[in-house]
């Protein structure tokens, strides 16, 4: 253990000594009762902080005020030149430094130095031949042991500590003395109900994973962690039905937080703002959907499912460095939460089984780097709260109740537009539109009979276009300077169409060209079409079979 320095000098080399002032008199007044004196105050110690930590050392004052910055209400620092020393500090055990002013260096471990794996039988000696830790890996698989005594010797473990397939295990008692692993891994226990016997834990440098516990009730244990660990995965599971410790909402979780839980609320990450990693939060029928509101970014992706009546609000929500991906209830459709601040979504923006209003509560997102995808949507409408989408990758929306683009119109390309199931007939809103890898329409079902329109400022699609199977089409109109399709035209078993008016300047078709199974369109209209585009430019095979009309 180091010894203090002697703290005078401090007040020589730079800290100011405290003015007189009649606040000192008042330590003369103060008489053996401790009744205040003449000055109507009670004079207190303030202590000397010469490293800044907010500790004082010996070096004291009496005053009823703060005599100086320099001086603080707390005293106890065994080292005040060293703001990494004072009472509140981590212990470093074994280092020669007393960090927390106990007046002790915890003495330094004995590690057995390799990687450990224990199953069936197998003895434990370790602690007989007198160490209290392994710098390696400590595995225990498939062990008959009812609990972990074996191991009541160890406080460190540098490298992954694994408990897996133990199935007599009730509870972790044995490791009462255990305050470090690297990373931890409790897994496939049947038998485990608590973690009981680890609450000496304090620090897991990398992961935790807990899961495929079937029995598994009470993780309380790990409230005692001093910070947070590097990524957390909680699933499959008993129903582990509340999280505590103040670590949870402390971390950014390069790891990512795997979180499948049968708990009432997520109030326990409450004041996290920044996660690394991915997070995935599965929950059953929540009593609140609450713990995200402080969330600002994802570095990773951001998956939240199983939410009934709402997804947990994110407000603050800014970016995700992946792909949102929100799950709603299968048996109805949960509403999409606030997202108001949300400006980019680096992956998919993936929404399946949710109520999105419009996309109302998305009226700032900018940019998704890769597709918007909408299945079993409710309350489309025409997307008109994506009035701010600049960028996205391509659009597929399937069996969803939209009935327009109108929140597209910003957009100058698409990789890909693909509606399946759904009730739009008219693109002419994708007025910004010029160029577009492929576009694929099946089994469109509007409300009433009409015409496909087609986005009117359209020049190139690069790959294919398909218009396939969608009853209630009369037409295929616009696409008014669409030149050129570098894939194959694909116009096939519309039973209703009769016309195709549109595509005035289509002069080439890169691969096959196919007007088929359209039993309400004059042949007469396929073969005009062909005559605008041109045989020659066809690179494909030619087919007009099967419209009758």
């Amino acid at each position: 253990m180091r010894a203090p320095l002697i703290l005078a000098a401090l007040l020589l080399a730079g800290c100011p000594k405290p003015p007189a002032t009649d606040d000192s008199a008042a330590v003369e007044d103060v008489d053996d009762t401790g009744e205040t004196g003449d000055t109507g105050c009670a004079p207190q110690t303030w202590f000397l902080d010469g490293d800044g930590d907010g500790w004082g050392g010996e070096v004291t004052w009496e005053a009823c005020a703060q005599p100086s910055p320099y001086y603080v209400d707390q005293g106890g620092d065994c080292d005040d030149a060293d703001a990494r020393v004072h009472p509140e500090a981590q212990e470093v055990g074994g280092d020669g430094v007393d960090q927390d002013c106990d007046g002790a260096d915890p003495y330094a471990l004995n590690l057995y130095d390799g990687d450990l794996f224990v199953s069936g039988a197998d003895a434990f000696t370790l602690c007989e031949q007198g160490y209290d830790g392994v710098d390696g890996d400590l595995s225990i698989y498939y062990s008959d042991w009812t609990d972990l005594s074996p191991l009541s010797c160890l406080v460190d473990v540098t490298g992954r500590f694994e408990v897996a397939y133990v199935h007599a295990l009730t509870s972790l008692d044995g490791l009462e003395r255990l305050q470090h692993v690297g990373e931890l891994a409790v897994r496939r226990n049947d038998g485990l109900l608590s973690f009981d016997g680890m609450d000496a834990l304090e620090q897991v440098d990398d992961l935790v994973e807990v899961w495929g516990n079937g029995s598994l009730r009470d993780i309380r244990a790990l409230r005692n962690l001093q910070v947070a660990p590097g990524g957390v995965q909680l699933y499959q599971n008993g129903p582990v039905t509340e999280l505590e410790g103040a670590w949870w909402s402390q971390g950014d979780y390069p790891g990512g937080l795997l979180l499948s839980l049968d708990v009432g609320h997520l109030r326990i990450l409450s004041g996290i703002t920044h996660i690394q990693g991915d997070v995935d939060i599965a929950t059953d029928d929540p009593d609140g959907a609450f713990g995200l509101e402080a969330l600002e970014e994802v570095g990773g992706g951001l998956r939240l499912s199983g939410y009934r009546d709402a997804f947990p609000p994110l407000p603050a929500l800014r970016s995700v460095g992946g792909t949102l991906d929100l799950n709603g209830s299968f048996s109805d459709y949960t509403p999409l939460p606030d997202l108001s601040a949300l400006d980019q979504v680096s992956g998919d923006l993936d929404l399946y089984q949710v109520n999105v209003d419009g996309m109302s509560a998305l009226p700032n997102l900018r940019f998704i780097g890769r597709e918007l995808l909408m299945e079993r949507i409710d309350d489309g409408r025409d997307l008109s709260g994506l009035q701010s989408l600049e960028e996205v990758g391509g659009v597929y929306i399937y069996n969803a109740e939209v009935t327009g683009l109108d929140g597209l119109s910003a957009l100058t390309t698409l990789d890909r537009l693909e509606l399946e199931d759904v009730q739009v007939l008219d693109l002419s809103v994708l007025g910004s539109l010029v160029q577009l890898g492929e576009l694929r329409v099946y089994g469109v079902e509007p409300d009433a009979a009409g015409p496909f329109i087609g986005p009117p400022a359209l020049e190139e699609i690069t790959g294919h276009l398909a218009v396939i199977y969608s009853d209630d089409l009369t037409d295929i109109a616009g696409f008014d300077a669409l030149g050129a399709i570098g894939g194959d035209l694909n116009i096939r078993g519309n039973a209703d169409l009769t016309a195709l008016s549109g595509f005035p300047v289509l002069g080439a078709v890169g691969e096959d060209f196919t007007v088929r199974g359209n039993g309400a369109l004059p042949r007469a209209e396929a073969e005009a079409l062909l005559d605008r585009v041109g045989r020659e430019n066809v690179g494909g095979q030619v087919d007009l079979d099967g419209n009758n009309g």
